[in-house]
């Protein structure tokens, strides 16, 4: 065990099913001691009472009743943190009993928010925000606001955007709810003149490409291309559905046997895989993509399932091959990598190709986060929650076979480019919409025959040319929602607020879905 790390006792008889949660604390500084009786805890306590600064224990650990077991660990060491993992609500000991012998009580499911935040609680009591942290935030938030205020550039955006999410991870670790919500108002605010910012500018910049930023459709063009080389291989990986939160774990975790280049670039609208990965690979908008394939930009049937028209493959190749052939089609020079791929497996298909310069990986966060091992509270907690959605995707990428590849790669001489095509963005307000019945899970943007909603919370495009966008015949409208609203049925509000409001959707106008961080990572 590392010097000054905070061990913790974990006393469960199925010990090996808290591998994931186990795993991220010993990520995050702490060392779990596991025991699997209580005849071993209290043998261990007696040969030294300050091996560990906190206790998980079962409620029921080994069809022992806890509130005897505690009050020996009492009498061993009075001061050392208790926390009962109870299971479940029908059988939480009440308080007076066993309650109130323990310092805190979870109940099963456990998640790894909850073990974390149980930690900070007990076991660093010390880490609430220092005065230091909140005078550090003060001036950080003054400058923000007055830099709001101004005529704010992309490059601002960038820049507000990345101190507060550095900002967000901080003050998750102290805890501080009061600094929490300053900072979820500060946020708020940046979302409103991010929202304003692109509705104004991205249509111009559409047509007038000789004064756009960095979109995502000339990404490969203008920052993979001129990377190619006869002499080294490049490894383009796209993790679709990552956020700028989730891809500092990775970056993090990379550190160790890469250096990097950091960059950010917009995400092609609409923000989801159906516009912005499709333009991302063909190098192309929306509109001359559907002009050559008619069914590929449709809307998805079944948000739940792949696209069955995805054709990445065929859009990466055809965009290599317009401007001199950097892949071979006889190669995996594209490949999809699923929850159920090994790294022997993957590694075969980068090996496998021989002529191609870029070999391109792509693979869903959403769907190997979710197939990981996860138990149902904490995927659920995945889906509507922040930061378990930073914590989960660093558990997952910590053990994840794509890491293991990452890591070997790092001893051949390749480019690894590591990116995203459009983030997703918590919803907490819905906006109704009007002349529909079909309104698409998880997704922020809608085009229809008259469709109609407040202008106030959507960006009303009359005519799709001017943003890059296929029309889809007379009197099409598309809606795309801005800051953190979801679409809503008028005759169904409720039913839409009890299932989207605390959701991630993707497709909208937001610094989370559309600021999308590009690093170039090059081996130490």
């Amino acid at each position: 065990m590392s010097a000054g790390r905070k061990k913790i006792l974990w006393v469960d008889g199925e010990i090996e099913f808290f591998r994931s949660q186990i795993t991220f604390l010993e990520t995050r500084g702490y060392s779990v001691i596991p025991v699997f009786n209580s005849v071993d805890l209290l043998s261990i306590l007696h040969q030294n009472e300050k091996i560990g600064d906190l206790i998980l224990i079962d409620d029921k650990v080994n069809g022992n009743d806890s509130s005897s077991i505690i009050s020996e660990i009492r009498k061993i060491n009075p001061n050392l943190p208790i926390v009962l993992i109870s299971q479940g609500e029908s059988e939480r000991p009440k308080k007076g009993v066993t309650g109130a012998k323990s310092d805190a009580i979870i109940t099963r499911p456990v998640t790894t928010s909850q073990i974390l935040s149980i930690c900070k609680k007990l076991v660093n009591p010390s880490r609430a925000a220092s005065q230091r942290v909140k005078e550090s935030f003060v001036r950080s938030y003054s400058e923000i606001k007055t830099t709001l205020s101004s005529n704010v550039s992309l490059k601002d955006f960038y820049r507000i955007y990345e101190i507060l999410v550095n900002w967000d991870l901080e003050i998750e670790n102290t805890g501080d709810e009061g600094l929490r919500q300053t900072l979820s108002g500060l946020k708020s605010d940046t979302a409103i003149a991010f929202s304003n910012f692109i509705v104004h500018s991205y249509g111009l910049w559409i047509n007038k490409p000789e004064n756009a930023p960095l979109l995502g459709h000339y990404v490969i063009e203008k920052i993979v291309r001129p990377l190619l080389t006869k002499d080294k291989k490049s490894i383009l990986v796209v993790i679709s559905g990552m956020r700028f939160d989730q891809y500092i774990y990775i970056e993090k975790a990379l550190n160790e046997l890469y250096k990097v280049n950091r960059q950010f670039f917009l995400s092609t609208l609409p923000s989801s895989e159906e516009f912005s990965r499709n333009a991302f690979f063909a190098g192309e908008l929306p509109f001359h993509i559907a002009a050559k394939y008619p069914d590929l930009l449709s809307e998805p049937v079944d948000s739940s399932k792949t696209n069955p028209n995805r054709r990445e493959d065929i859009l990466l190749y055809k965009n290599f091959s317009e401007n001199g052939t950097l892949i071979s089609d006889s190669e995996p020079y594209y490949s999809i990598i699923h929850s159920t791929d090994d790294a022997a497996n993957i590694l075969n298909k980068i090996q496998a190709c021989h002529s191609s310069q870029l070999i391109t990986l792509t693979l869903d966060i959403d769907e190997h986060v979710s197939h990981f091992g996860f138990n149902a509270q904490e995927i659920n907690d995945f889906r509507s929650d922040e930061n378990s959605r930073r914590l989960l995707t660093d558990i997952w990428f910590q053990k994840s076979e794509l890491l293991k590849v990452l890591n070997l790669l790092a001893s051949q001489n390749v480019n690894l480019i590591l990116t995203s095509d459009h983030g997703s963005v918590l919803c907490s307000r819905a906006t109704e919409i009007y002349n529909t019945q079909n309104i698409l899970k998880n997704r922020r943007y809608k085009f229809g025959r008259d469709i109609s909603a407040d202008e106030r919370r959507i960006v009303f495009i009359s005519d799709p040319l001017h943003f890059g966008l296929p029309s889809f015949g007379e009197q099409t409208n598309f809606l795309i929602a801005k800051e953190n609203f979801y679409f809503s049925h008028p005759e169904k509000f409720e039913f839409y607020q009890k299932e989207y409001s605390a959701s991630f959707q993707k497709g909208g106008i937001s610094p989370e879905e559309m600021i999308m961080p590009l690093g170039i990572f090059q081996a130490k």
